[in-house]
């Protein structure tokens, strides 16, 4: 009796971790869903027209302090102090 009680309770605990948890069910659903969410305008790969709203000297002075803001030192403080006092 004793025998067939523990070889019941090891057949419970096998079938028991073949099972999938509700965790495993809904496993990546939330990274999919906040990136699908993050997507302004799903159909934009068709859409095949130019886009406009900047005129070629707008974009171009963007452009130009873009690339100007990379090539200036931090002023006052050097680049990785951390916080550091100097005396």
């Amino acid at each position: 009796m004793h025998r067939y009680a523990l070889l019941m309770a090891i057949f419970c605990f096998v079938l028991a971790a073949c099972s999938t948890t509700r965790l495993e069910e809904d496993y990546g659903n939330s990274y999919r869903l906040a990136n699908q969410n993050q997507i302004l305008d799903p159909d934009a790969p068709k859409d095949l027209e130019p886009v406009t709203g900047l005129d070629n000297r707008a974009a171009a002075g963007a452009m130009k302090k873009y690339i100007e803001s990379f090539e200036k030192e931090p002023e006052g403080r050097e680049a990785y102090t951390l916080g550091v006092i100097r005396e």
